[in-house]
């Protein structure tokens, strides 16, 4: 019989374990926390705005392989109602929970921010980067 420690709630900073093969044991082991996380980012050489990103889809079970996306095609993403957050893998192998990503609008040009602040610029928090 096997024995898993995973953690199942929502909040930020929640953990689980990649490698657990949950379909095999006929059992969620976590809740999905968004539609997609975003584990590392590509700045501009002002290092301000936000070129690309790495976007892992959850499927509710499972982090999936990540997948070199634009900073737009993540905007037009939340704008089309898909939800994000920001994902970290731990020394232990699993996936850390992290923030809640938005769209933030200043002056007609749109950001992805963790935080909601007016600051013109990308802040997905201390992402490491691609």
């Amino acid at each position: 019989m096997s024995v898993l420690s995973v953690a199942t709630a929502r909040s930020e900073g929640d953990t689980y374990t990649k490698s657990v093969q949950p379909r095999d044991m006929g059992v969620s082991l976590m809740a999905k926390w968004a539609d997609y996380g975003i584990s590392k980012v590509r700045y501009d050489p002002t290092h301000s705005h936000i070129v690309a990103v790495l976007v892992h889809e959850d499927t509710g079970t499972a982090i999936t392989t990540g997948v070199e996306t634009t900073r737009m095609t993540v905007v037009n993403r939340i704008d089309g109602g898909s939800t994000f957050v920001t994902i970290r893998l731990t020394s232990e192998s699993a996936w850390q929970r992290g923030a809640d990503v938005a769209v933030v609008t200043i002056e007609e040009q749109k950001y992805i921010r963790t935080d909601a602040n007016k600051t013109k610029s990308d802040n997905l928090g201390d992402l490491p980067e691609l």
